[in-house]
């Protein structure tokens, strides 16, 4: 039974992208617009967020954009009902201005009445672009995306601000994807990040200290091939539901179930070597005598 509908305002063409709740129930979307509220005075395609009432009304609309295409790609929300929207444009932000450039990655933090707090852009030699973002129980802010090289080789954006804007060191170790579609945050701090890396679609779970507790990709886990994972959740038992498009001719959506079982730990691995090697020395006595 559908209770209430609350439609696009715009008149021309629009999506939404990105949707969260707050602690007091109301809803906030995000997504892109080829109209304006008046915020903006661009006809280009401009990103927009909307907060809506537990009944249904919209509570305030702001949409933002330039002299280029603005595009909301994903919302992320803390603990005070502070919102996070991550932004594509086509510009460049330089102590002079704004200047045309491949892309350029953005995420504004606005609190619950729509004022604008901060806003942090990533930018690249051959573009960058933003996929997903996500907020953990402190405030701090992990944006995800695809940086490119003028050569159009890729590599993936991973950065991380604290709740003031504060740029904060992080990294995938070990790994160098080449791409990252999608972040989610435990609520004992630990990332979710899923992604493309050497042909293979991959979700990789890193704790709290940076660490790759474990990783999965269509290759080694059974993933079905050509999987693009634009969701990521947990269940009340930590089990990681994903969901997203297959990348096939159909195009088909999938949800997925998971329960990982953690990667064998650099001490395991080493008693297991050892116990082969006590073996093989025990056959060879065994053999001699």
């Amino acid at each position: 039974v559908i209770e209430w509908e609350n439609d696009s305002p715009f008149k021309l063409h629009t999506n939404s992208s990105g949707l969260v709740r707050d602690s007091k129930g109301y809803f906030y979307t995000t997504g892109t617009t080829f109209e304006h509220t008046g915020n903006t005075g661009f006809t280009d395609r401009n990103a927009y967020i909307r907060k809506v009432s537990p009944d249904g009304e919209t509570i305030w609309l702001y949409d933002f954009g330039g002299s280029a295409d603005d595009m909301g790609l994903d919302l992320g929300i803390d603990s005070s009902d502070n919102l996070y929207v991550a932004v594509n444009t086509s510009r460049e932000f330089t102590e002079m201005g704004e200047l045309l450039s491949p892309a350029t990655a953005s995420v504004r933090k606005i609190d619950s009445q729509g004022n604008i707090l901060w806003t942090r852009h990533v930018t690249g030699e051959g573009g960058v672009y933003a996929n997903g973002i996500a907020v953990d129980k402190n405030g701090s802010v992990f944006l995800g995306g695809t940086k490119y090289q003028q050569q159009s080789a890729s590599e993936a954006l991973l950065q991380r601000w604290d709740a003031d804007g504060n740029e904060l060191m992080i990294s995938l170790p070990g790994t160098s994807p080449n791409n990252i579609q999608q972040l989610f945050v435990g609520d004992e701090g630990d990332l979710y990040v899923s992604g493309l890396e050497s042909g293979q679609d991959f979700l990789r779970k890193i704790d709290y200290l940076g660490n790759v507790e474990w990783s999965r990709d269509t290759e080694r886990s059974g993933f079905l091939d050509g999987q693009d994972i634009r969701r990521i959740a947990l269940d009340e038992q930590r089990n990681v539901i994903i969901g997203g498009e297959l990348g096939t001719l159909s195009s088909q959506g999938f949800l997925i179930k998971l329960r990982p079982v953690p990667e064998p730990s650099t001490l395991l691995l080493v008693l297991m070597a050892f116990t082969v090697q006590l073996r093989r020395s025990y056959e060879r006595c065994s053999n001699s005598s």
